[in-house]
């Protein structure tokens, strides 16, 4: 059969994943689906980072958590699924995939912060991490999610997202 191993990351141990509306800066963040990577990495970066969300502001690429401030980051958990290629409900997006169902996964990894030290960049002062911001907007193929505070200017959000699009 012609399967496809993607992988999802999420702070909370759930038996089954649920198509939800995300909350984010990215266009494609405004369907109800489950969103997925074929990089274990990512997903558990973005499972290991989810916590802070509300607290400060950080942006994940296919490399890097980049994160402002010195908090605390907590376990997470990746999902791993396997999906037919020519499964009807399965979407490719500009940064992985997407699942229009829920799906319940095969395996679930626990992840700690503590195993992807060396993909954590911990950033103090707030004009190195806006001019790191504005780098990372630039570079469309490898920036994963970026989550600011609300600080950051609605208009740049807006033109971040519309050039996501192309």
């Amino acid at each position: 059969m012609n399967t496809k191993i993607l992988f999802h990351g999420s702070p909370l141990k759930l038996k089954i994943l649920k198509p939800k509306k995300s909350k984010g800066f990215f266009y494609i963040e405004n369907l109800k689906a489950v969103y997925l990577t074929p990089s274990f990495k990512e997903a558990a970066l973005y499972a290991i980072s989810k916590s802070l969300k509300g607290k400060t502001s950080f942006a994940i690429t296919r490399q890097k958590l980049y994160l402002f401030g010195n908090y605390k980051l907590s376990k997470g958990y990746v999902y791993e699924v396997r999906l037919r290629k020519d499964d009807k409900y399965l979407r490719r997006i500009p940064l992985g995939y997407i699942y229009l169902k829920q799906i319940r996964p095969k395996k679930v990894h626990v992840v700690s912060p503590k195993d992807f030290e060396n993909f954590i960049v911990r950033i103090k002062n707030k004009k190195k991490f806006n001019k790191l911001i504005k780098r990372l907007e630039k570079q469309k193929n490898e920036t994963i999610y970026i989550l600011q505070q609300k600080s950051l200017d609605n208009r740049k959000l807006q033109r971040f997202n519309e050039s996501r699009k192309a």
